[in-house]
């Protein structure tokens, strides 16, 4: 079965992140001012449910949205709370995503011992 055939929306949809394309699922990028994935079998994914949070979020900011940064699906999996407030990572830096990641898990640590 093709794409095309497991989504009816495949052919129009602008998603960069498809849920469907394993290669954007591992390498793609997403800004919060590009479309999220819209087909219903696929809006239960906690990834999704955070892209559309934070487009929800930088539309009503008046931040631009490339101010915000990139996410990726696994920074997207990677957070657990999401405010006004949440950054993605620098564009303008091809270690970003890495970068992002190892601040969240730096920041995941330390709270977890001052918890002790």
């Amino acid at each position: 079965m093709t794409d095309e055939e497991k989504c009816n929306l495949f052919e129009e949809c602008e998603a960069p992140i498809c849920p469907l394309q394993k290669n954007t699922v591992e390498h793609g990028i997403w800004y919060a001012d590009e479309q999220v994935c819209r087909a219903r079998r696929f809006q239960r994914l906690p990834w999704v449910k955070r892209q559309k949070k934070i487009a929800k979020f930088a539309l009503a900011s008046i931040v631009n949205c490339l101010d915000i940064g990139f996410f990726s699906v696994r920074m997207l999996e990677n957070i657990h709370r999401l405010s006004k407030g949440t950054q993605g990572a620098n564009p303008d830096n091809i270690d970003s995503e890495e970068q992002w990641l190892k601040e969240r898990q730096d920041a995941k640590n330390n709270s977890s011992n001052k918890a002790v």
